[in-house]
């Protein structure tokens, strides 16, 4: 006998169509089911059903699973191999400045660079431990890390050589607004192997300038909007991924259309650009308290999720696959071989520590390209399977049961204690149902169940 995974999600779009998603199984689980089709849906809802050859074909899906399979012990699993991932992860600031100064930012910046001593430490660092590792991951952060593009260029192809020799994989991702990148940027970075750019926009150009602006107070939106249009031009990086990242709030809202409209017409053509919605978050800082009456919550999220839903002219790419897949929800903070390298050379195990609590690393690289590191300080950055005591939130395989361990972190640190006995959830948690009807609307992500199961009937 089988019975449902109890990690299926069954969302009906506007057509009535079924759209199939097991968070167990990640993208891979996306089919889509036709209206009229309810048979099988009865099957996904029922207690316990009857092998057969329909449901044989569901279970090898993950919709279905053996009666007597506990789901818990995959998900303990999916810890062990997410958080004890072998890939070295540095995130590396080599700039404490930024030329923007955005309205809501948490950080408070300094005129900070690099020194030549901390990069020869990260290489060090990189070029000891290197073997103990699957590869190695750069994300280059800032302040705004292209102000500081040659150290980004220098350590990148000394660490792609470091790599080379140990015939060890490299990536790189870079986060930036986008202001300096520029064509020639661009090529020098795709040239070392920076393959994923993160850029955000706020929007429509009059509701972005007025957020987003330069540390002068200049404007900023056609920079980057034309930066984008030149690199989509010139043709160079066949395999970069651009992740237009735009910040929510409720001053889009009335424009988030055009906006919409705008994108798609000048880069729904290229597979290089993608896209994805965020909320600005209150992350603390001087500067939110002004912003703060603009921030929405998940019922603002899935209004503008409608909206974007609301036109059928014109789509985007949206790139959610990460964070749908197993495990793709635990914060890379919570992973054992995770760090955040500040331009001084201290360490940190999440970005937002190191932007508004700096006083507070958890360690430093030595001269030698050691880590020196305080294990209790470390130790409860380590993320926790079982936190969450539900057993059936469905959300569990992408969250593995945590939030965001700054907070909890923050929490102890503010009252001695942890301030609530319920962690609390993924604001994602929330919103997924239209995230997924958005990813069926506009990128048609779901295949076709019927294809798969012959049009067999229950």
């Amino acid at each position: 006998m089988y019975k449902p995974s109890k990690y299926n999600y069954i969302v009906k779009n506007i057509h009535g169509d079924f759209l199939l998603y097991n968070t167990s199984q990640g993208v891979k689980s996306f089919y889509k089911l036709p209206a009229g089709r309810d048979g099988i849906i009865s099957l996904l809802k029922a207690k316990q059903v009857r092998r057969d050859p329909l449901t044989d074909k569901l279970a090898q899906l993950g919709f279905l699973i053996a009666q007597e399979v506990n789901e818990d012990v995959a998900i303990e699993s999916l810890y062990e191999k997410t958080v004890y991932d072998t890939q070295m992860n540095l995130i590396i600031s080599p700039t404490d400045d930024c030329n923007f100064r955005c309205t809501y930012c948490c950080e408070d910046f300094e005129k900070k660079f690099m020194s030549d001593e901390v990069q020869q430490s990260i290489l060090q660092y990189v070029e000891k431990n290197i073997n103990l590792s699957s590869g190695l991951n750069i994300d280059w952060f800032g302040g705004e890390p292209l102000l500081a593009l040659d150290i980004i260029i220098d350590l990148s192809a000394k660490l792609i050589q470091i790599c080379k020799k140990a015939k060890k994989n490299f990536s790189s991702f870079i986060t930036t607004n986008g202001y300096l990148l520029d064509l020639e940027a661009f090529e020098k970075l795709y040239k070392h192997h920076v393959f994923t750019y993160q850029i955000s926009l706020d929007g429509v150009k009059t509701i972005h300038d007025k957020q987003r602006i330069t540390d002068s107070g200049a404007p900023t939106f056609d920079a980057i909007f034309n930066n984008l249009l030149n690199i989509k031009k010139s043709g160079v990086g066949k395999f970069a991924t651009i992740l237009v990242l735009t910040n929510l709030s409720d001053c889009l809202e009335d424009d988030i259309l055009e906006y919409k409209r705008l994108f798609h017409s000048n880069f729904s053509d290229d597979s290089r650009f993608a896209f994805a919605c965020a909320r600005i978050m209150d992350l603390g800082g001087s500067r939110i308290g002004n912003y703060s009456s603009h921030i929405i919550n998940s019922d603002g999220m899935n209004k503008m999720y409608s909206k974007l839903m609301s036109i059928d002219d014109y789509n985007l790419n949206y790139n959610y696959q990460k964070f749908l897949s197993p495990g793709g929800l635990v914060c890379y903070s919570g992973k054992q071989n995770s760090y955040v390298i500040a331009c001084d050379g201290q360490l940190y195990k999440c970005e937002h520590m190191y932007q508004t609590k700096r006083e507070q690393p958890i360690g430093y690289l030595s001269k030698q390209g050691d880590m020196i590191i305080d294990q209790k300080k470390v130790e409860p950055w380590k993320a926790t399977w079982d936190r969450c005591a539900s057993k059936s939130c469905k959300l569990k395989p992408l969250c593995l049961g945590e939030d965001c361990i700054n907070n909890r972190i923050l929490d102890k640190q503010l009252d001695g204690k942890e301030t609530c006995d319920f962690q609390l959830c993924h604001f994602e948690k929330h919103t997924l149902e239209n995230i997924l009807l958005l990813l069926d609307h506009d990128c048609n992500a779901f295949k076709n169940l019927l294809s798969y199961i012959d049009n067999a009937q229950p």
